[in-house]
């Protein structure tokens, strides 16, 4: 009965190390789009999931270890498609990890919970959690590669980095959360605490900034179909001129060509042509002439 038990804790833990480690590498190369175009991308993936998984399978320290290393060997890797953007797209598949193994730790301090249950449990919480964040990595991919992307990558970068390590803190003091102080027991507290703040605060200067540009932009739309407004008007000032000048000009070409003054009805034309007949105005507001 102990081998049945140790067998299916050792196959769940397993299976849950594999969904972890899969869903880390799956996140990596979907938010810094990079696709497995090789035999040699395939090995390295696959080397890198046999890797962090062996780690993930000794204990918690290794399981940090291996996240350390994951992200490590992977943006060396793919450092070509930009570090910041492969490093950023790696962390969040990271951080997802770091939440789900909080998520255990509050399941370690039930009552009574049995070793087989923990990992049957563990096993089923993966089999759940991971498919519903790989839907909202699907939903909020292209917000993600614009923060990635944009001008301010970096600060996004240095969020997504000092989340990683305060949470990777966290778990390991987590470690040790038996023999804990209280006050290593509220310090980790803080520290999510802090890093759900300045994820808040980004979220918010963000949002304003978006505002303000987006407000900038209407201005000038606003600017430019003012002037494209005026400028039909005095088109249209223009178009009645025209028409004017227009019978004036066949009645004048009618005289001429009675005359049989053709040069001078040539150069009557040409000057009018020159005068009135701009082929560059409507290129002025080309952003706008199809209102």
């Amino acid at each position: 009965m102990e081998e049945i038990k140790l067998c299916i804790e050792l196959i769940a833990g397993v299976l849950s190390a594999a969904i972890s480690v899969a869903f880390d590498i799956y996140v990596g190369y979907r938010l810094a789009e990079i696709k497995l175009t090789g035999y040699r991308d395939r090995i390295f993936a696959f080397g890198l999931c046999i890797l962090a998984i062996l780690m993930a399978m000794q204990g918690r320290w290794e399981t940090n270890a291996a996240s350390v290393v994951e992200l490590i060997l992977f943006t060396w890797y793919y450092r070509k498609y930009g570090l910041v953007k492969v490093s950023g797209a790696f962390m969040v598949g990271l951080l997802i990890d770091f939440l789900y193994d909080l998520i255990i730790v509050f399941l370690q301090r039930i009552p009574n919970i049995s070793e087989l249950m923990l990992s049957l449990c563990t096993l089923g919480l993966s089999i759940v959690y991971y498919p519903l964040c790989i839907l909202l990595i699907k939903h909020f991919r292209q917000w993600l590669l614009q923060r990635l992307e944009d001008q301010c990558r970096k600060i996004f970068w240095s969020l997504l980095a000092y989340s990683f390590c305060s949470l990777m803190v966290v778990n390991l003091i987590n470690v040790f959360l038996d023999e804990a102080k209280p006050s290593v027991i509220v310090y980790s507290y803080l520290s999510i605490g802090q890093a759900a703040f300045i994820w808040i605060v980004y979220y918010t200067l963000r949002r304003a900034e978006d505002s303000r540009f987006k407000a900038q932009l209407h201005q000038q739309k606003q600017k430019e179909l003012e002037e494209y407004a005026n400028y039909l008007e005095q088109s249209e000032d223009n178009l009645r001129a025209f028409r004017h000048d227009y019978r004036n000009l066949l009645n004048s070409l009618k005289v001429s060509a009675a005359e049989g003054n053709v040069q001078e009805l040539l150069d009557k034309l040409e000057r009018y042509s020159a005068e009135n007949l701009d082929s560059q105005a409507l290129l002025k507001y080309k952003d706008t002439n199809h209102i």
